[in-house]
């Protein structure tokens, strides 16, 4: 199970950053807020971690996780009585039922699958912890929930959500469900048990040899870096260990995550995602994403049309957050990655710590492009009166989910550390 403890706090340790992997002390008695990077400035450990407010958060997220799936999100009432539900799981169901089942998947994954998993996985290792017992299998499930953290997308099926109430109003009245309510409260637990969790307060660190001479000899001879003094960092538990031992087992021996001083082939799969993700933009953009019919006559709209279309009927706040969503964001971000590869690549020394921080830039830009998605399948799921008025997905909407999928794995392909590799390389 790995090494939990409730000790966690008590005595100082090292840390490698994740962007840059510089050696950082942490000493958690005299930490209350949270510490940073002395190098990159990025966030190493949040002293405001608390395991008793994360698990109460998390538990409650459970339950409201439950509750949000049992009562429809949206109810439409159209003219002549017609009514029609969406429930939370209607928009990936249509999306089987109108033969895209692809995007059926990616819609149930990240709304659903992903978000279930990592909630009741959050909860049975801080259950644990708090408890302190060696429950079954806990440091496996301790890895997946921060593999799967990522992809569970739930504040951007919200704003989907909310995005879809703006549109459905030109439709016909729509009233608000009860599921709306607790999804709303959900996002909020979801994030305190987010902002109170701390990795680094699971697991005993395993002691390295001459500890406090290894850090000071890093700052004394300006060898920051963990792979100059032949350690590694562990990318799920953080933990610090000597490369020898890594060699010897593979793996980290407080979790069972394989050890990698860097990411392989960082700069080749990037490149390729990006490169994928390019080619997949051009028909998302060429084909239409939807078709809107109303009293038997059909319109098809493409991403660009939608946008516009939004705009001439007055919708501006909603036309410009599609824009920025299935436009500006997925081209700044290939934009921002291609440099980010380029650079490293060409041995840039310029501005390290502003290159990391435009990496930082296309993690939180993420998966916000999905929300695109989300809005088409709301609308396909509750606009369906037949002959009066239908929504139906169309093939642009397949390349886009494609594309965005590639881009975020584009972005977890790119391994910050090298930008700082190629600083200390040239002087």
């Amino acid at each position: 199970m790995g090494n939990l403890t409730s000790k966690r706090e008590s005595s100082p340790f090292l840390v490698a950053c994740n962007e840059c992997d510089a050696i950082n002390r942490i000493d958690p008695t005299t930490l209350s807020t949270n510490a940073h990077c002395s190098r990159c400035g990025s966030l190493v450990y949040r002293g405001n971690g608390s395991v008793e407010k994360a698990l109460a958060f998390s538990i409650a997220s459970c339950f409201l996780f439950v509750l949000s799936n049992c009562f429809p999100l949206l109810t439409l009432r159209a003219e002549g009585g017609l009514v029609q539900q969406c429930m939370f799981l209607s928009g990936s169901w249509e999306f089987f039922h109108n033969g895209m089942p692809m995007i059926g998947l990616l819609v149930f994954g990240t709304t659903f699958l992903f978000p279930s998993i990592y909630l009741l996985g959050l909860t049975y290792v801080l259950s644990a912890f708090y408890l302190g017992k060696k429950l079954w299998s806990v440091s496996y499930v301790f890895k997946v929930i921060i593999k799967i953290q990522p992809w569970s997308l739930l504040g951007i099926f919200m704003l989907g959500v909310l995005l879809s109430l703006v549109k459905l109003l030109d439709v016909a009245s729509v009233v608000p469900g009860i599921s709306i309510f607790s999804f709303a409260a959900l996002l909020c637990t979801s994030l305190g048990s987010y902002h109170y969790f701390e990795p680094l307060q699971l697991y005993k660190p395993k002691p390295l040899k001459h500890e406090k001479a290894v850090f000071q000899r890093s700052q004394q001879l300006k060898l920051w870096k963990a792979r100059d003094l032949n350690l590694s960092c562990c990318p799920t538990c953080q933990s610090l260990e000597d490369d020898l031992d890594i060699q010897a087992k593979r793996s980290c021996s407080q979790c069972p995550s394989p050890m990698l001083s860097r990411k392989p082939y960082s700069l080749q799969r990037t490149l390729a995602f990006v490169i994928t993700a390019v080619i997949l933009l051009i028909p998302a953009n060429l084909y239409p994403v939807m078709t809107f019919t109303e009293f038997g006559s059909g319109r098809s709209s493409t991403i660009m049309g939608g946008v516009l279309q939004l705009l001439e009927d007055g919708l501006w706040p909603l036309g410009i957050i599609v824009f920025f969503a299935s436009i500006a964001v997925p081209i700044s971000k290939l934009i921002l990655l291609t440099y980010l590869v380029l650079s490293v690549h060409f041995k840039s020394c310029w501005r390290a710590r502003d290159r990391t921080k435009l990496y930082q830039i296309t993690e939180m830009m993420g998966a916000w492009s999905m929300v695109d998605i989300y809005l088409l399948g709301m609308l396909i799921a509750v606009v369906k009166f037949g002959i009066l008025s239908t929504v139906l997905p169309e093939v642009g909407g397949v390349f886009f989910a494609i594309a965005v999928v590639v881009m975020m794995l584009a972005s977890s392909s790119f391994d910050p550390r090298l930008i700082w590799d190629n600083l200390e390389k040239n002087g």
